[in-house]
């Protein structure tokens, strides 16, 4: 998946939806808003909305548009989210409006990969990463292993990773490795969650075991690359 960067000038008009939430602010990080483009395809008028992750934000003077840095992952944007193209941006309901002033392609060592993941398999893996930072007990050594810098980073790139998997984002093979290691780890080391599993996160142990099996399945390639060394 070869995602684009872009540019743009983006306007919040409503900081409540319909539905009475508040609407997030333009802020580095931010994943929950979706860019609504008008369809290309005449034989399906249906607008396209896209999601992407701000990388940054140069606000405008009092009352103007914001400059955003948007990251798109989705291989559609490369066609819609293209030089002057006008988008709604939104949240339930169109809450504002915005300009790609220019792209870039993300350089090919940034590719990223999606997988079809089941929302339990997200979940598992969102917490195996968390129990690190609750009943387990990582060293450095440990967490190198597992692909992190140190126990610190471990618990800094963890909050980073259970992002991407919640919002569903394609990540690098790194990334995946490093999730799908600390969820084995922290299940079946005794430095991991032992008899806690079950308890902290609501998971039994033979569904667990099901469904790392079955990621190891979808995430056959990760698994290749991380026997091959150097992934890290």
């Amino acid at each position: 998946m070869a995602g684009i960067r872009a540019r743009a000038t983006v306007r919040l008009d409503d900081r409540l939806n319909r539905d009475g939430m508040s609407v997030p602010p333009l802020a580095e990080g931010n994943r929950s808003l979706a860019y609504r483009f008008a369809s290309l395809d005449p034989e399906s008028p249906k607008p396209v909305r896209l999601r992407a992750v701000i990388e940054g934000v140069e606000p405008g003077d009092s009352g103007a548009s914001d400059i955003v840095n948007l990251l798109f992952w989705a291989d559609l944007a490369t066609v819609y989210a293209t030089q002057g193209a006008t988008f709604d941006v939104w949240y339930a309901e169109a809450v504002g409006e915005g300009r790609i002033l220019d792209t870039t392609p993300v350089p090919s060592k940034e590719a990223r990969h999606a997988y079809d993941l089941t929302d339990r398999e997200r979940q598992l893996l969102m917490s195996g990463i968390s129990e690190w930072g609750g009943p387990s007990r990582c060293s450095d050594a440990l967490a190198k292993a597992m692909g992190f810098k140190s126990v610190e980073n471990l618990f800094e790139e963890g909050q980073r990773l259970r992002e991407h998997l919640k919002f569903g984002e394609p990540m690098s093979t790194a990334d995946w490795a490093r999730a799908l290691g600390a969820t084995e780890t922290c299940f079946t080391s005794s430095l991991g969650s032992t008899f806690d599993w079950e308890i902290t996160t609501g998971f039994r142990d033979d569904e667990t075991i099901e469904l790392i099996r079955g990621l190891q399945i979808k995430l056959v390639e990760v698994g290749k690359a991380m026997r091959g060394g150097g992934l890290f």
